[in-house]
């Protein structure tokens, strides 16, 4: 499905630390309806307040206009961050046993056509959907800090995502204007560049992002006729 200012994406992100609270401001700001979730409430409180923050430094480097802002609705119960949901992207803690409770409840809570998106950095993407019902709906996307800087997003199926999942994703990114990076079958994760490496560094240790480099800084050049294969994790 392409999508257009007439068809939004319906997105809802799991999750909102440092990662997911970028995520879903990109994803606003790109023309996404977005809805959040978090366990914890104080995070939700404080979703607006962190984005405006987020949206005042964007204006500073010349990326958002003065006039222009966005904004995503806070959801208190999963079920209706998910329930109507096109895209949900899990950005929780990296732990194999939550990820797999919260991923199995996303599963029964929302349609079966909802594309459901990991952005673990370590786990095993087959051993992560492990519980979820309908896995060929299911695959790693994973966005690279700081999200609205960085142009590439890596995309890896595993063993049952469908082409038609890959698919959907693919549409998604292109309305964002997100660029993906498949991994090929055996292959580990991409190497993060220096200003990545040094994003992660900083994200860690609970400082926030460096965001002077720009898109051409960061982006390692790709073959042009690379293509999405999927990849076993």
């Amino acid at each position: 499905m392409a999508y257009s200012d007439a068809k939004r994406p319906k997105v809802a992100v799991v999750g909102i630390g440092l990662l997911g609270l970028s995520l879903s401001g990109e994803l606003a700001r790109c023309g996404c309806d977005v809805r959040v979730y978090d366990k914890n409430e104080a995070n939700l409180q404080e979703v607006h307040h962190r984005l405006e923050e987020q949206q005042s430094q964007l204006r500073s480097e010349g990326l958002l206009a003065e006039d222009d802002s966005f904004s995503v609705i806070t959801e208190s119960h999963l079920s209706c961050a998910v329930m109507d949901a096109d895209f949900v992207f899990e950005a929780i803690i990296e732990n194999l046993s939550i990820k797999n409770n919260v991923l199995k409840n996303i599963s029964l809570m929302c349609s079966e056509d909802t594309v459901v998106c990991s952005n673990t950095l370590t786990l095993n993407l087959t051993e992560v959907f492990s519980d979820m019902d309908h896995p060929q709906r299911t695959l790693g996307v994973r966005f690279l800090l700081p999200v609205y800087f960085i142009p590439i997003v890596e995309v890896t199926a595993h063993i049952q995502t469908s082409p038609s999942a890959i698919n959907k994703v693919e549409n998604l990114l292109r309305f964002i204007k997100k660029e993906s990076f498949g991994r090929t079958v055996g292959e580990l994760p991409r190497k993060l560049t220096a200003y990545e490496s040094r994003n992660m560094q900083l994200v860690t240790v609970g400082k926030a992002p460096d965001t002077v480099a720009r898109p051409h800084d960061v982006v390692a050049k790709e073959s042009p006729d690379a293509r999405f294969r999927h990849g076993h994790c």
